[in-house]
């Protein structure tokens, strides 16, 4: 287990940059979880367009890195569609068009659910399991 130093060691080396998007992360998952309660799904979709880079983005896999720091520090459930829409919106406000995608599998006499996001550039085959879902909808 890592000691609190430890911890606070790796924040302190972020960039600034970094820590902004750190915080925005952590902002967004808590006010997600509260609008997943009172919103429809289709109100806490992104649908603005990406916004303009800044001069100095953050890569979509940093964010993404930043994200699940962010998650490690919230007191929020974490869940694939939670997930999605966090890092759909991060990637956008880093001037990514990133899409949220949802999709569905047949395990044994059951579906299983599950949403990613797509975005340009994004490595082939990424998310690994998204394969195996038939996708549903996009949302751009």
């Amino acid at each position: 287990m890592r000691s609190a130093a430890e911890r606070i060691r790796r924040l302190v080396r972020l960039t600034p940059r970094e820590r902004r998007v750190l915080a925005r992360a952590w902002c967004y998952l808590l006010a997600l979880d509260v609008g997943l309660r009172v919103l429809p799904i289709t109100r806490l979709l992104p649908c603005a367009p990406a916004r303009r880079p800044p001069a100095t983005p953050v890569s979509p896999e940093r964010v993404t890195h930043l994200l699940g720091l962010a998650w490690r520090l919230s007191p929020v459930r974490a869940t694939c569609l939670k997930d999605a829409l966090v890092l759909a919106r991060l990637l956008r406000d880093e001037g990514v068009a990133a899409t949220v995608r949802f999709g569905v599998a047949r395990r044994d006499a059951s579906l299983d659910a599950h949403a990613w996001v797509e975005h340009p550039g994004q490595a082939p085959g990424e998310p690994c399991h998204a394969g195996a879902y038939t996708p549903l909808t996009a949302r751009r």
